[in-house]
């Protein structure tokens, strides 16, 4: 299946409230989904979705009670080690969204990786938002 996308937009303010919530949970993992639209072949993610969840140390188990929304494309989660996926992660990744972010320790901008839904890592931009003219 073809990707609707050929690139992968993270608004500033979306990663900077990443790295904060991450830390904040930490040592538990942070999960959330992440809102966003694909147009003209750039998914662009622009706001966190809290949602419900179960945190240790190892894991994060989400509890499915948000409405249906249309503009979740992706899931973000932190790791107190390395950002790579694990296989309960892949089994997440396949459920939801479609790409998904690992922050991993120390949970700064920098620690954050993009995947799609079958782990390979896919490269990504963090860009400030434009702002309107009125």
């Amino acid at each position: 299946m073809l990707k609707p996308f050929s690139k992968v937009v993270l608004s500033s303010e979306t990663a900077e409230d990443i790295a904060v919530l991450a830390a904040e949970a930490a040592p538990r993992e942070f999960f959330s989904f992440v809102g966003g639209k694909v147009r003209d072949g750039v998914l662009r993610l622009d706001g966190l979705y809290y949602q419900q969840y179960y945190a240790s140390e190892q894991f994060a188990t989400v509890f499915h009670n948000l409405p249906m929304l249309n503009d979740c494309q992706a899931t973000v989660h932190s790791h107190p080690g390395i950002a790579r996926p694990s296989a309960a992660d892949l089994h997440t990744f396949g459920k939801h969204g479609l790409v998904h972010f690992i922050i991993a320790k120390p949970y700064r901008i920098v620690d954050l990786r993009c995947f799609d839904k079958q782990g390979v890592p896919l490269a990504f931009s963090i860009e400030r938002p434009l702002r309107k003219a009125y």
